[in-house]
């Protein structure tokens, strides 16, 4: 269903790439915002919103890659990162940590890292682990690891900080699977009722 809505917004965007004359990689979030707003998409404020988006092989694609540039290439050239589970000789919480472009986060770790402010916030977090998928694309593959701002994407969001604090509250071992999609709603793309996320349990082994 998000593609189809991405649909909407492509003749428009055409144009706007077209007179995009600059060669610089940089994102243009006041366009994408302008465009989607012309066509009634309320939730697409910035190129966050679709960098989910970025690899698709087709002229979408080609689309959102010309004007988000800076969020489509920056997880291009990153390595893959092995698993590495937590130990196994106690209880580990694990947490879901779902939603839209909030969710996925858009902080820096080389700035995060250069404020002594947030030192407990540096390198990997004691007792806390990350689920997810490296990158913003999909086929880069999913992977767990001790939890750390720049394990994954070259941003991050919420559950960096919002974690440590509940380890050092809590003292568990704690596990967060990150599954965020920009863009997305509550009410269509996060509603199990809609037939686009209904689950046939009869084919579930």
């Amino acid at each position: 269903m998000f593609h189809f809505r991405i649909q909407q917004i492509l003749s428009f965007a055409v144009l706007i790439c077209i007179s995009n004359s600059s060669d610089a990689c940089v994102d243009d979030d006041a366009r994408i915002a302008e465009v989607a707003a012309a066509n009634g998409i309320e939730d697409i404020s910035a190129c966050v919103d679709v960098s989910n988006q970025c690899g698709l092989q087709d002229q979408r694609g080609e689309v959102l890659r010309s004007l988000c540039c800076a969020t489509c290439a920056e997880n291009e050239n990153l390595t893959p990162v092995e698993s590495e589970l937590p130990p196994t000789d106690e209880t580990v919480h694990v947490f879901l940590q779902a939603g839209q472009s909030e969710c996925g986060g858009s902080a820096n770790p080389v700035d995060l890292n250069a404020d002594s402010k947030y030192a407990n916030l540096h390198g990997d977090i004691d007792d806390v682990w990350f689920a997810g998928y490296k990158g913003k694309r999909r086929e880069e593959g999913f992977f767990v690891a001790p939890m750390s701002a720049g394990v994954a994407s070259l941003k991050f969001g919420p559950e960096v900080s919002f974690w440590e604090r509940f380890h050092s509250i809590t003292g568990k071992r704690t596990l967060i699977l990150k599954y965020c999609m920009g863009g997305t709603n509550v009410h269509t793309h996060w509603n199990p009722d809609t037939p686009e996320n209904s689950w046939d349990t009869e084919a579930d082994d």
